[in-house]
């Protein structure tokens, strides 16, 4: 889907079909989240899936901070179609992971019935139940939905105002990510050590709650202050990252 999304959207001749195509684009790119959460908690098991969920999104969360800068020198040699087709050059390496990798654990044991002792043995852990309990479901549901209402325009409505706002030229914007950004690999480490050894809610509660009010801070101040909130909102925000991966 995300593939489709990205050619659809590299093709696209008016803004309603772009759109579109990049509705779907978002459908396929938010299967490869689930995927790889299910894969950490499959594979390493609940005990260690928040640390292995640290490690993987410290890795991941370099690309926000280089992306913008190869997109836009792409977007700027080649137009912003390349940019969209530059994801195509990503289908031998799905390939080529579809043919090696195996198939969920977890997956397997639906299949072959939760009472089934070629279950157990798929999944190399003791049986566990496949039923979901609604209430926690629905919880979790209006958790992330929440979180992706308020949290994930953050990043545009910042960019738009540190340029419209503060003055901010691409260049600087770049810097300005960069170096409030990038930090922020080390609360995905110390929140997966903290979910691992304290428990997910002492990771949690104090990351959500200070990722609020210095993004408010943020926007409230200028010059170093404003630097030094976007500092501490991305690094103590980050402390959920591998506690939400792994819930």
């Amino acid at each position: 889907l995300y593939i489709l999304g990205a050619a659809a959207s590299a093709l696209a001749a008016q803004p309603e079909w772009l759109l579109l195509a990049r509705l779907v684009q978002a459908a396929g790119g938010a299967c490869g989240v689930v995927t790889a959460r299910v894969m950490v908690g499959d594979v390493f098991g609940s005990a260690r899936a928040a640390g292995v969920q640290a490690t993987l999104m410290t890795i991941v969360l370099i690309s926000p901070a280089i992306a913008p800068v190869i997109g836009g020198t792409v977007a700027d040699l080649a137009g912003w179609r390349a940019v969209f087709a530059l994801s195509i050059l990503t289908v031998p390496l799905l390939i080529s992971g579809a043919r090696i990798l195996q198939e969920s654990g977890r997956f397997r044991l639906l299949s072959a019935g939760a009472d089934s002792p070629d279950a157990a043995a798929a999944t190399d852990r003791p049986r566990e139940s496949t039923r979901i309990r609604g209430g926690r479901f629905v919880l979790l549901a209006s958790l992330f939905l929440l979180l992706n209402l308020f949290i994930a325009p953050v990043s545009q409505l910042q960019n738009d105002y540190l340029r419209t706002d503060r003055g901010f030229d691409g260049l600087t914007i770049t810097i300005f990510t960069i170096l409030t950004g990038t930090p922020a690999a080390l609360g995905v480490i110390v929140g997966g050590r903290i979910a691992d050894t304290k428990g997910r809610r002492w990771a949690l509660v104090p990351g959500l709650i200070a990722l609020g009010l210095f993004t408010a801070v943020f926007f409230a101040v200028a010059g170093p202050p404003m630097w030094l909130s976007a500092l501490v909102a991305a690094v103590l925000g980050t402390l959920t990252v591998a506690p939400l991966g792994v819930l």
